[in-house]
């Protein structure tokens, strides 16, 4: 049993006066597990990604049921690499921006405002339009608010679908715009 695990039972049985510190101590534990995991599954030794899993991991601590011989550590463990991919995904969409904001710059068109980072490649833009027409309702409302820079958080609690769903839909929105 790792001991974030046993922490957890530490801190599932005591009173109101005793968790606080016990949560202290599991969110050490977690938040060192939780490096190691991310630079193992992804490369990525970043603090401002480790400490938002960890706050994530404490902050629903109480949504933990353990269910069908489930262990705290591996559970904390999925809410971290869930993180780690938003974070990689939000940082991929900047830089595709800002990719396409430097294009434009370079080509003296500065003033005008793209609706998205396609349509400076008028084949790659044909094909946008096609595969926005295949994708559906359910991932459509995903993929515009995602366009409008809301969290998936965000989204989950605007369509009151889980924050899961919303990455599902997307990546299955992403994989069908992607097609030529």
């Amino acid at each position: 049993m790792w001991p974030e695990d046993e922490l957890y039972e530490q801190w599932k049985h005591a009173g109101a006066d005793e968790r606080p510190a016990i949560k202290g101590k599991l969110a050490g534990y977690v938040r060192k597990h939780l490096q190691k995991a991310i630079l193992a599954k992804y490369g990525i030794w970043d603090e401002d990604v480790i400490q938002n899993a960890a706050i994530a991991v404490i902050e629903h601590i109480e949504e933990f049921e353990g269910r069908d011989g489930a262990v705290f550590s591996t559970w904390s463990h999925q809410i971290a690499l869930h993180k780690a991919v938003d974070e990689i995904d939000r940082r991929t969409r900047e830089r595709e921006r800002l990719v396409s904001m430097n294009a434009l710059l370079e080509n003296g068109e500065a003033g005008w405002d793209p609706p998205d980072p396609l349509c400076l490649n008028p084949a790659a833009r044909i094909d946008y339009e096609r595969n926005l027409g295949r994708l559906t309702q359910a991932q459509r409302q995903v993929w515009d608010l995602d366009q409008e820079g809301h969290t998936e958080k965000e989204i989950s609690e605007r369509l009151g679908i889980t924050v899961s769903a919303v990455d599902s839909r997307l990546r299955r929105a992403r994989k069908e715009l992607q097609k030529k």
